[in-house]
């Protein structure tokens, strides 16, 4: 895009309210300003709102020391709606982390593939983390199976006052993986 259609304040990025398009726009900016492991955190603020990222997987988000915060876990709702045929593990994840030190807070992360139609176990991850280092604080994520897939044997993770849900091997992967105060929940299959 040639217009900028976010607002930005130092290291702080605000996107428009439920503008799935100002929140891309500000993920490419920030994964190429924070190439380098010692770059400064940047921070990616989402107001209330739904995010409908459409069809798009693979979202990377390969900078390093990113932090993206919602306003509220219940009302700042990012959502993408594969087609079926992408179904299967690292086919339709939402986001692609590569990242070190990626810190997501007070956000509903959901991968909306139609479970139900999709034919086969209905595979569509809400996060592939192939990076380390990674920390979540009131983060819902919503799918059915692999919903969170640590690709990265060597992966540390923290998961804090977190929500999670899938039908079957829904956590998944490898790494030193700690989930405290979290709610595991076991959806219909």
């Amino acid at each position: 895009r040639s217009e900028i259609n976010y607002d930005n304040d130092g290291q702080w990025y605000f996107v428009k309210p439920g503008d799935a398009g100002s929140f891309l726009d500000v993920l490419d900016v920030v994964n190429g300003k924070n190439a380098a492991a010692d770059a400064e955190r940047a921070f990616i603020f989402l107001p209330n709102g739904t995010y409908d990222l459409d069809a798009t997987v693979k979202t990377a988000i390969s900078g390093k020391n990113i932090s993206i915060i919602g306003e509220s876990m219940d009302k700042t709702i990012i959502v993408t709606a594969p087609d079926k045929s992408l179904e299967g593990l690292g086919k339709a994840p939402l986001f692609q982390a590569s990242s070190a030190d990626l810190y997501m807070q007070d956000l509903t992360l959901q991968n909306a593939l139609d479970y139900y139609n999709a034919g086969s176990a209905g595979r569509a991850a809400v996060l592939e983390d192939t990076g380390t280092r990674t920390i979540g604080k009131n983060v819902r994520m919503l799918s059915y199976q692999d919903t969170y897939y640590s690709v990265n044997t060597s992966q540390q993770a923290y998961w804090e006052d977190c929500d999670i849900h899938g039908t079957v091997d829904f956590i998944c992967g490898g790494g030193d993986i700690r989930f405290q105060n979290t709610t595991i929940k076991l959806e219909k299959r």
